[in-house]
């Protein structure tokens, strides 16, 4: 795997990989912290290049999970690039005191 390669921190529900999830033509990136999901980022337009594909940031989201305690962090994350194919994708925030069973 490129994420065990590069080490990457990824996201692990027990001993199951779920650092990217497809059904489809769908594909869900799930990352521990930012600097982790631009490097993943970065590995998905590495493999569009390579293999021709393109990603639609049109269409992409990036959904920011934040426990309460955490709020404060948003306002510096909603600044943040996260690019896919050299556009950015719309930042949608997840603030709930939920977050910290995920």
């Amino acid at each position: 795997m490129r994420c065990q390669k590069l080490k990457l921190a990824v996201t692990y529900i027990g001993d199951i990989f779920v650092g990217a999830l497809a059904y489809t033509d769908d594909l869900i990136l799930t990352a521990p912290s930012a600097n982790a999901l631009w490097k993943m980022l970065a590995i998905c337009d590495a493999y569009a290049s390579e293999y021709f594909m393109n990603f639609n940031a049109q269409e992409s989201k990036c959904m920011i999970v934040l426990p309460s305690s955490r709020r404060m962090l948003a306002p510096l994350l909603r600044k943040s690039a996260f690019k896919i194919g050299g556009k950015r994708m719309e930042i949608v925030f997840l603030l709930s005191s939920w977050a910290y069973y995920m």
